[in-house]
């Protein structure tokens, strides 16, 4: 059976990497749902870096 599990906290508080770790504990072919607006540059950066994390997972 499916599992859904939502992951909240403030903005850099490690989020992403508690959750990919946590989603990969789970599962060898995890799926990712995140949602964000790119307020800037930085930000889109940030975003950019956690795709490619993802990418790698595996």
């Amino acid at each position: 059976m499916a599992q859904l599990t939502l992951i909240t906290g403030g903005q850099r508080s490690g989020k992403s990497s508690y959750a990919q770790k946590y989603a990969t504990q789970l599962s060898s072919q995890p799926i990712y749902l995140a949602t964000s607006r790119i307020w800037d540059e930085e930000h889109r950066k940030r975003i950019e870096r956690h795709k490619a994390d993802r990418m790698n997972v595996g």
